[in-house]
């Protein structure tokens, strides 16, 4: 079983079966479980149309666990209760030459605060340290400095554009990613 990650503001919980059908029953019995509140604009569609895939990928390979979805939660700060700020995380174990790829979203009002690096971070250091990884990937749009700049704040390099797509491609290599914890 694959444990809750903890960063200085945030707590990740990795997707399981029964918090994927709790948020297909209703967010309001997701929020209950995880005992939070949620954002205003959560979930987004994307995670909505993925639900039940999900949760059939996990009965079927429980292996998959933390390389799948992760819920982001701002613990609050004595004067708010927890909040659902963001998800992300992988999509799916490793592929044969070590390779995974990032995604992530963060609800609107709180962009622009560190929490994608923030939670970004986290499930790197996490991948990382599985066994088999090599590098991760991550896509975004050229359109998407944001985004662009978390990918760069955690050690992303450019390395391809697709011109049909519209996408740039970005990839962190596990040796710059233990340079990068070494101070290097």
């Amino acid at each position: 079983m694959v444990e809750p990650i903890q960063t200085s503001r945030l707590t990740l919980f990795p997707a399981t079966v029964a918090l994927l059908e709790a948020q297909m029953k209703s967010s309001a019995e997701l929020a209950r479980q995880l005992g939070v509140d949620l954002a205003p604009e959560w979930p987004h569609p994307n995670l909505v149309k993925a639900l039940s895939s999900l949760i059939h990928l996990l009965e079927q390979q429980p292996r998959q666990s933390g390389w799948l979805f992760w819920y982001w939660v701002h613990r609050g700060d004595g004067l708010r209760r927890p909040i659902m700020i963001g998800d992300g995380g992988f999509k799916g174990c490793p592929a044969p030459f070590g390779t995974a790829e990032l995604g992530y979203t963060v609800q609107p009002a709180y962009r622009g605060q560190g929490y994608a690096t923030e939670a970004g971070r986290a499930l790197i250091a996490w991948a990382f340290a599985q066994p088999g990884l090599q590098r991760i990937r991550a896509e975004a749009l050229p359109d998407n400095a944001a985004s662009i700049r978390v990918l760069e704040k955690l050690g992303f390099q450019l390395v391809q554009r697709y011109s049909l797509a519209h996408l740039r491609c970005f990839e962190l290599q596990r040796a710059s990613f233990i340079a990068q914890q070494d101070g290097v």
